[in-house]
């Protein structure tokens, strides 16, 4: 845009940079840099899982990448975060936690970036918020501020429905059950479909009896199960 600085453009590696700073709605330049060596070093490594799940959580904090010749990688910011594609940035961290399980300081890491972005004022759109706590429970995420600030954000989600959603709203529900979440959050969700009317009275009572152990949940866990059990 006309009047701004250039984006920043680094190297991993070298550091070399020009530009100026950058709005504050995207990653920051340190954290881009950190994460843009750590996912050059795993491409080093051939651990291309880890390497595509820090490309994700890059590009949905408005980072655009360039892999070049030799092994280096170019960054820039985007011109706009929002341009519909891509994982959002709550995603990003919790698909980013679920390759990381096995290293518990980058979960503990992930989840205090995840607390954070809670705590911003955008709300977490759809079914992001449930799907988030289902990756980080599974990642072994012991922050209960975190998975309850998600449990609370897909609650309000749910507040803000205008159309009934059943099929989405159970799926949305079990995936909170099988994080060991839940409580207000089904309730809300119950009294979203209650909307609709009396058609969807069924579908409203099993989303309030929905618990940890009701066979839906389990089976989530059943077909993720290859993360760490819970201690």
């Amino acid at each position: 845009m006309r009047g701004e600085p250039p984006p920043r453009v680094i190297r991993a590696g070298n550091g070399n940079m020009r530009g100026d700073l950058v709005p504050a709605s995207r990653l920051p330049s340190t954290t881009v840099v950190e994460l843009v060596q750590r996912r050059c070093e795993a491409r080093a490594s051939r651990n291309y899982a880890a390497a595509d799940a820090l490309k994700e959580r890059l590009e949905a904090g408005g980072v655009k990448l360039q892999d070049c010749l030799g092994g280096g990688t170019t960054w820039e910011y985007s011109v706009s975060r929002r341009d519909g594609g891509g994982a959002s940035p709550m995603t990003a961290l919790a698909r980013s936690a679920l390759e990381s399980h096995t290293d518990r300081a980058a979960v503990s890491r992930l989840s205090d970036e995840a607390l954070a972005l809670c705590a911003a004022s955008e709300p977490l759109l759809g079914r992001v918020a449930a799907d988030a706590a289902f990756d980080f429970a599974l990642a072994g995420c012991e922050s209960a501020p975190l998975l309850e600030s998600l449990a609370a954000a897909q609650a309000a989600e749910f507040d803000r429905w205008r159309r009934p959603q059943p099929l989405v709203s159970l799926q949305v529900c079990e995936r909170l059950a099988a994080a060991g979440l839940g409580g207000a959050a089904f309730a809300r969700a119950a009294a979203a479909l209650e909307r609709g009317g009396a058609a969807h009275a069924a579908a409203a009572a099993s989303l309030r009896g929905l618990s940890f152990g009701s066979p839906r949940p389990l089976r989530w866990l059943w077909r993720r199960g290859g993360g760490p059990p819970k201690e």
